[in-house]
């Protein structure tokens, strides 16, 4: 799974916590978890996705900030959607 390009779950119901694994995908550059029950914090290790492009994560009940290496020195910012709370 090291060279997954888009992991799109979204709508899959899915909940609990967004996993620290995800930061082993070094190659993702589309993540997306719209419209699920996942709750909890974005884990540091999404800081670690550098090709990331676009995360989806709209439509979750997740708190905290988002991790702050997600925005600096990549075009992620016009990917991100949603809000935290």
């Amino acid at each position: 799974l090291t060279t997954l390009y888009q992991l799109d779950l979204n709508d899959n119901f899915l909940n609990g916590t967004i996993s620290t694994s995800l930061g082993n995908l070094q190659l993702l550059q589309f993540l997306q978890f719209e419209a699920n029950e996942l709750t909890g914090t974005i884990p540091d290790s999404i800081d670690s996705l550098h090709y990331l492009r676009v995360l989806e994560l709209f439509e979750n009940q997740l708190s905290g900030s988002m991790p702050a290496g997600v925005c600096q020195n990549r075009d992620t910012a016009g990917g991100l959607i949603g809000t935290l709370t």
